[in-house]
């Protein structure tokens, strides 16, 4: 059993070291939301367009399974409203995708987990003709209404679903979901929570062409 792990240990490193590595650049739209409960009420948002950006790697593992991780930026939030109260949340992050994927006649599809870093951001809310801005700060401190800062955590989890088409030219498509796993409130999880989510399609381009 050891000799056997170590041969497939030894496979793996040669075709990985034989195989292109490839690094590109990509660009995405993105509907976010957020998924919220407070006081034992379920709150679903509204989509707010927004943006991805970044760059992407593909190394190969085998012929077919290949790890695609990303550094992006990225602007989640969302919006909503009720009756004459309009709100709407940017949340700024650095974004690391971290995709393991299965390739096939160009295509590719598959899952990984998501680490995501709060920079910055803002709330908006409209009442009436009353407009109120406060800028966010990704410390975890819980709000006690001292300051006029919005809190969050600074860290979040998340997963990625990705599926997507590659050209022989390098450029390729892609659609994804990304979906908040931990609580970016710095409330206690008894007194509400709050998730971060996406749908995402977008454009990009491997320099290099596509690996054989």
């Amino acid at each position: 059993m050891r000799k056997l792990s170590i041969f497939v240990i030894v496979l793996l490193t040669s075709y990985t070291a034989g195989a292109q590595t490839q690094f590109g650049i990509h660009a995405d739209g993105i509907l976010a939301s957020q998924s919220i409960k407070a006081a034992g009420f379920k709150i679903s948002t509204g989509d707010r367009f927004s943006w991805k950006a970044g760059l992407v790697a593909n190394v190969p593992a085998t012929e077919q399974i290949s790890f695609m991780p990303q550094l992006n930026l990225v602007s989640k939030g969302s919006k909503f409203a009720f009756e004459d109260t309009k709100t709407e949340i940017k949340l700024t992050y650095l974004e690391l995708p971290l995709n393991f994927v299965f390739n096939s006649s160009g295509f590719f599809g598959g899952i990984g987990p998501v680490l995501s870093f709060g920079l910055g951001g803002k709330e908006k809310a409209t009442y009436g003709t009353e407009v109120m801005e406060q800028d966010v700060k990704f410390d975890g401190k819980d709000a006690d209404g001292t300051d006029e800062f919005s809190h969050y955590k600074g860290f979040e989890l998340g997963g990625n679903l990705i599926a997507g088409y590659k050209l022989e030219s390098g450029l390729f498509f892609n659609a994804h979901y990304n979906f908040g796993l931990s609580n970016i409130s710095p409330s206690p999880s008894s007194e509400g929570t709050a998730k971060n989510n996406y749908l995402g399609f977008g454009i990009g381009y491997f320099f290099g062409g596509r690996s054989k």
